[in-house]
């Protein structure tokens, strides 16, 4: 175990005052509890040494509270009060999942001010003078109770007689000492932040190395933020506070929480909720002869021993994963190391689908006695094992990269070792395999454990096109010129891309996957900028030769030289895979699989085919072992042959057999290759009414329902969850009870922003996989338009919907939400895709005016359904708003509309 010393004193003062409501408003209030720090530091120093601290305490705070809520539950507990244990064993661990945010965000915090990261925290028994109290894993009782309330108790001058017998609990459980609250560090981290100067702080990290709210699952209630101010790191450091630390007395802060769980455990008579697991756990081999409370936390029974080492071993990778993805640049959604990373540290410490993280390592032990031969308690129960969340010898991370994946590797070894030494849980064992098998598997197939081979002394054509673009940047000022242009869906605008010092833009990174893109910027028709292994294609190429006149004074600037430099570049790259247009399948088979289970998760395997990409499908594997499909060989496919009953007992399990012609659709599917569409050879009718026509729009609105709404992924859940939100604003907005500056701010808060741009993306990707790029804007018309006419000569009866055989708009709740993500989007600073956004927000207009005059769901002023041309009316009236006054047109019509809250009318 750890113990540390620290160099600086901070000790409290005599009075312990709770962190004021001025002070959380950011108001000047006077210094309440803790004295200067001797020696004297920087004001910058300080706060850093300071968050350090606060760090440690949210690090510390979170395991504590884990292992009370681990601890909840067993057999001994009244079936009359096993629905409460259960609900304080939720409320904990949601208090523990937000001090998780909280580190994360701590960690945000350093970045920008150029601090050292800190994952580190108080090991028992040191006893360190900024904490609340002695840190102490124990199960839930009222003891520990009071000190979790006192801990996060808010400014309360005058405790009532029932808090003043809490606190007076609580300082005798905490060894007779006074319990530090954790409001009072937070008050002084804010003081001291009023003396730094914009010149202490980093404000390029909130774009580079910052953990972001869409990565780590960020809500309202988790606050997880990129800061680039100081004004932001102070607010952020507020709400914190606010949460829990110094918190209001809401039965929503963390104290609030706490002091009623104590108030329900007191009022049970006799209740003992926790299973009998030790206090401080530990896996020493030798005695503690004279540490009593020591002593009675050694587990000496030798599966639980190997049990509890190897959750300490996982406790380990989870902080190492942790950490090593703060200290790596982020990339592309989805992309690079940290794609991989911030997952692996979720899967350490939930497991997937919620089996093989720590929970279900501690609910195990919690089955296995902790001594040999077992002991009981005088109340009966047995004494079991519990997790002893041991820091490890070094919270450090290897300087150099290669190294770190080596580390990685090491603690898979030894997880592997421990894992074939266990006896009990077999399951368990094996989903902890399977989840090792993965990563091991992606760190040497995707990171980069060896160190890259040396260049070639010969240029590259790449090499060649960087020195070119040097060149023109120096020579030519090609990043002033670029100084006004933003590339859409980036922090950046385009001029920066021109400078190495940005992180990940070393030889100008960036800037050439911008121009190679499939989301780069386009000309007017539509045109990418580059095609791989294209240059003719490439607008880029065909500026600097001016063969469409686009940009003339461009192309003056390239001789012939640079020009065939350019060529070469382009035509070097391996061309992309195109797009191929038609009607969408997978989508489809998706819902023959969800139907085959009636929509129930199922098996061990879970409904894994929902929301999936067709890469993701084609290349999932079963238990990260059972190859899905077989591209080219559909009768030989795991899933046909599951289907069946060949080889594997036939799929699903306790449902009806999928019909054969169902079976044989999926089969024909992967037979031809598991095309994301059909062959571009289908030549697609668009005249209202084709048959073709019809089924390709439904095929997108099932394939845009299945990710979504019906089946979204969590981390889409809980975007979609922020844009139920901003809609219900962006209403406000568009009836003039909010101010537009109010609404654009919303919009462009972080929280709000990775929403947006996470619903965005998926959305683009759908409507691009179905209609192709780019996006014939009467397409979109057209599908919003059968779709808002419904029954009245709208969208073909679905048969792949049986539930749902005619597509229902859900009223304003859809709308809200369509309006505020696209009126969010052209409204983001930078704008996202404004060309792309404005197309569909036509789209999304015109099936706003549908759904009120063909389904009369509202009044829509100007038209009526006695008009019999009231269709072409509709659409020419959308067709004929300029497009630099969608935005402020939709606003416009939705004030129109006899829209009624509250959602769902």
């Amino acid at each position: 175990m750890t113990i540390r010393r620290y160099r600086f004193s901070f000790a409290p003062s005599p009075t312990l005052r709770p962190l004021s409501a001025a002070a959380l408003a950011g108001q000047p209030a006077p210094m309440e509890s803790l004295r200067p720090i001797e020696p004297k530091l920087t004001p910058r120093d300080e706060v850093v040494f300071l968050l350090h601290t606060a760090a440690e305490i949210e690090h510390s705070l979170l395991v504590q509270y884990l292992y009370a809520a681990y601890s909840l539950g067993g057999e001994h507990i009244p079936p009359e009060h096993r629905p409460t244990v259960d609900r304080w064993t939720q409320q904990i661990s949601t208090i523990a999942i937000q001090e998780m945010a909280h580190l994360v965000s701590m960690q945000n915090v350093l970045w920008l001010l150029g601090g050292p990261l800190n994952l580190d925290r108080e090991d028992f028994p040191f006893r360190g003078q900024f904490y609340p109290f002695h840190f102490k894993l124990e199960p839930l009782s009222l003891d520990s109770l009071a000190k979790y309330v006192v801990a996060e108790m808010p400014e309360i001058p005058q405790p009532s007689p029932e808090l003043q017998e809490i606190i007076d609990r609580a300082n005798e459980a905490n060894a007779e000492s006074v319990i530090n609250r954790v409001g009072a560090l937070f008050a002084r981290i804010l003081e001291v932040f009023d003396h730094l100067q914009p010149s202490d702080i980093r404000p390029d990290t909130a774009g580079t190395y910052q953990a972001t709210p869409l990565e780590w699952g960020g809500t309202a209630d988790r606050l997880i933020r990129v800061v680039s101010t100081l004004d932001e790191a102070k607010q952020l450091l507020r709400d914190i506070a606010v949460q829990g630390e110094g918190g209001s007395s809401s039965t929503t802060s963390h104290f609030g929480t706490f002091r009623n769980i104590y108030r329900e455990l007191n009022n049970i008579a006799g209740l003992v909720p926790s299973r009998a697991v030790p206090t401080n756990p530990n896996t020493a081999r030798d005695p503690f002869p004279d540490d009593p409370e020591m002593e009675a936390g050694r587990i000496t029974h030798a599966e639980a021993r190997r049990w509890a080492h190897l959750g300490e071993l996982r406790y380990r990778m989870l902080l190492a994963y942790l950490l090593h993805s703060l200290l790596v640049p982020r990339a592309a959604p989805n992309q690079g190391p940290r794609a991989n990373l911030v997952p692996w540290t979720f899967w350490a410490m939930r497991g997937r689908q919620r089996l093989g993280g720590l929970k279900s390592i501690s609910l195990h032990l919690a089955t296995l006695p902790q001594h040999d031969p077992a002991q009981t308690l005088p109340d009966g129960r047995t004494k079991v094992a519990g997790l002893p969340f041991d820091l490890p010898y070094s919270l450090a991370l290897p300087l150099l990269e290669p190294d770190r994946w080596r580390l990685h590797i090491d603690l898979l070894d030894a997880s592997a070792t421990l894992l074939g030494q266990m006896q009990t849980n077999p399951a368990l064992v094996q989903r902890l395999r399977e989840i090792d098998v993965a990563v091991r598997s992606a760190i040497e197939q995707g990171a980069p454990p060896v160190p890259p081979p040396p260049v070639s002394s010969e240029e590259t054509p790449t090499q060649r096109m960087v020195e070119l673009i040097r060149a023109k940047r120096d020579e030519s000022g090609a990043a002033d010129f670029h100084g006004n242009v933003q590339y859409p869906g980036d922090a950046h605008a385009l001029a920066d891309l021109f400078d190495e010092s940005l992180a990940g833009n070393k030889d100008l990174a960036l800037l050439l996957n911008t121009l190679k893109s499939r989301k780069s910027l386009r000309d007017p028709q539509g045109r990418r900028l580059v095609v791989p292994g294209s240059p003719d294609e490439s607008v880029f190429y065909r500026i600097v030769t001016n063969a469409d006149g686009l940009v003339p004074f461009m192309a003056d600037k390239f001789s012939d030289e640079d020009r065939q430099i350019v060529r070469g570049w382009i035509a070097a790259m391996t061309p992309q895979t195109p797009l191929v247009r038609g009607i969408n399948r997978l989508s489809q088979i998706q819902i023959f699989l969800d139907e085959a289970v009636e929509g129930n998760e199922i098996g061990a395997h879970g409904a894994f085919w929902r929301g999936l990409s067709r890469d993701e499908f084609v290349a999932y594997r079963v238990f990260n072992t059972v190859r899905l499909v077989q591209p080219g060989d559909g009768a030989n496919s795991n899933l046909v042959k599951a289907l069946h009953g060949d080889g594997f007992p036939r799929m699903p399990l306790g449902y009806p057999p999928m019909p054969e012609d169902r079976i044989e659709f999926i089969e024909r599917w992967i037979q031809d290759g598991c095309p994301a569409e059909l062959s571009p050879s289908v030549a697609i009718d668009f005249t209202a009414g084709g048959a073709l026509a019809h089924e390709r729009h439904n095929a997108f609105w099932r394939e845009f329902d299945n990710w979504s709404m019906f089946h979204a992924r969590p981390e889409m859940f809980e975007a979609v969850g922020v844009l139920l939100t901003l809609a219900g604003r962006w209403d406000a907005f568009a009836r003039a009870t909010i101010a537009e500056a109010v609404w654009v701010a919303e919009v462009n808060q972080p929280a709000s922003r990775a929403a947006i741009v996470r619903v965005a993306t998926r959305l683009m990707g759908t409507v691009e996989a179905h209609y192709g790029n780019p996006t014939p804007g009467l397409t979109l018309l057209e599908s919003f338009e059968l779709f808002g006419k419904g029954g009245r000569g709208g969208l073909a009866p679905d048969p792949l919907r049986p539930a749902d055989r005619q597509h229902q708009m859900n009223g304003p709740q859809m709308w809200f939400n369509w309006c505020a993500l696209l009126d969010g989007c052209v409204r983001q600073n930078p704008p996202l895709e404004p060309a792309f956004w404005r197309g569909m927000m036509r789209a999304v207009l015109l099936g706003l005016m549908n759904d009120g005059v063909f389904r009369e769901r509202f009044p829509v002023v100007g038209f009526s359904t006695d008009d019999p041309s009231v269709g072409a009316a509709l659409r020419q009236h959308v067709l004929s708003i300029p497009e630099d006054f969608l935005d402020e047109e939709l606003a416009r019509r939705f004030r129109d509309t006899g829209f009624v809250l509250p959602f769902g009318g």
